[in-house]
């Protein structure tokens, strides 16, 4: 893109102001970032928010929330949850200057990660067997 992030956030967020209840529509950035030279906001939360509005915006920051306090319960626990941790870890970091949402092998991964991770012990809380 031929604009630098916080440029882009900035037009999203202009957007957003305009069709803050319900967005531009799913899978409908609109015209806010490609007036800047991006087809997207960069950004999981501002491209959700410009999508769907803030009701969407709240469940897209709910599900980041779930996925630190998932990695965080992983990491707590060592071990080879290490490892499902750091890719959710990844995915939240790379979420904030990129949109993986909008990526159907990043949503899958996703997916999968997430739900063996949650089937991991330690993670609602159990005792780590041996």
């Amino acid at each position: 893109s031929n604009a630098s992030r916080p440029e882009i956030w900035s037009v999203a967020t202009d957007a957003l102001r305009r069709t803050a209840w319900l967005g531009v529509g799913p899978g409908n950035s609109g015209e806010a970032p490609r007036q800047v030279g991006g087809g997207h906001a960069h950004n999981n939360l501002v491209q959700t928010a410009l999508e769907t509005g803030w009701p969407g915006a709240l469940l897209m920051a709910g599900l980041t929330v779930y996925l630190i306090v998932l990695a965080a319960r992983l990491l707590w626990r060592g071990g080879d949850g290490t490892l499902w941790a750091l890719s959710l870890i990844g995915y939240v970091l790379y979420s904030i200057v990129s949109s993986p949402i909008q990526r159907p092998d990043f949503t899958l991964a996703l997916v999968l990660v997430v739900l063996v991770a949650r089937e991991h012990p330690g993670t609602r809380g159990e005792q780590w067997t041996q």
